[in-house]
């Protein structure tokens, strides 16, 4: 449950933020990214040699990399009629 209530607090910073900007007229580049589809089916490393062989502009890369060295995951176990979380496991 921990990690639904983090996916909950983040929406809605991020709803915040977009509020902002909205009221200021001010672009925001956001770039959304399914890491379940894109990132968990293949090595970050692979992912990263082919961003750039297609020419991603190198800071979009480095953030990439930074990101997903923060990457963790956790494991939820349906027993005994209860849900239960593992702490976060780094990747």
């Amino acid at each position: 449950m921990q990690r639904i209530e983090r996916m909950k607090d983040h929406l809605l910073i991020l709803k915040d933020i977009l509020k902002e900007c909205k009221s200021r007229k001010k672009n925001v580049p956001m770039v959304w990214t399914d890491y379940q589809k894109v990132f968990d089916r293949m090595l970050h490393r692979w992912t990263m040699k082919f961003l750039e062989l297609i020419g991603i502009n190198n800071n979009i890369i480095l953030f990439s990399k930074k990101a997903m060295s923060y990457q963790k995951t956790s494991m939820c176990v349906h027993t005994e009629g209860k849900l239960k979380d593992t702490e976060d496991i780094e990747i």
